[in-house]
């Protein structure tokens, strides 16, 4: 499967770095940022901006759960190439307990998908050690990620990125 998957650490000062590392081009990359609200908030938002973006209706009744949620991201628009950036992950749950929730949700929908499709989801957050639990032992997402690290914005960084997810999405859009 050409899917990839990257996680990506981000220092606080700078939520919104993920919006200027741009890597891909817009029609192919949906990019969501989770406030600190509630997960229900950030449920309904994710929703919303993925309709605007993919110009397809979207019943926010029939995703009740970050599970559903994820299907559809992994499968909308296929089999086209696309790039879905989920900005301030831990947000998407209230405490630790939630987010090892949402990160098993994310897993469960990730293996179901069986699309064969150039794919690159990239999880970002702030907070360093909160993103790098993601992708530590124990972790319903341990042993899934393709890269991880600290990103910065330079040309330099972005070429490692793009390097480091493979060719899969260089000249498919």
């Amino acid at each position: 499967m050409s899917t990839r998957s990257v996680l990506n650490s981000l220092r606080a000062s700078a939520p919104s770095k993920t919006r200027r590392f741009r890597l891909w081009p817009d029609q192919i990359t949906f990019h969501f940022t989770a406030a600190r609200t509630s997960p229900e908030i950030n449920r309904r938002q994710s929703l919303e901006d993925l309709a605007r973006w993919s110009k397809e209706p979207i019943d926010l009744d029939d995703y009740p759960t970050w599970r559903a949620v994820f299907r559809l991201l992994l499968q909308i628009r296929a089999p086209a190439p696309l790039v879905i950036v989920i900005d301030e992950f831990p947000y998407l749950a209230s405490d630790e307990g939630g987010l090892a929730e949402v990160a098993s949700e994310l897993n469960a929908a990730w293996e179901q998908s069986r699309l064969e499709r150039p794919m690159v989801l990239v999880l970002a957050g702030s907070s360093v050690a909160t993103m790098e639990a993601l992708a530590a032992s124990g972790s319903p997402l341990y042993g899934r990620f393709d890269w991880h690290g600290r990103a910065a914005r330079t040309p330099l960084a972005s070429a490692s990125v793009r390097h480091s997810v493979g060719p899969s999405l260089r000249h498919t859009y």
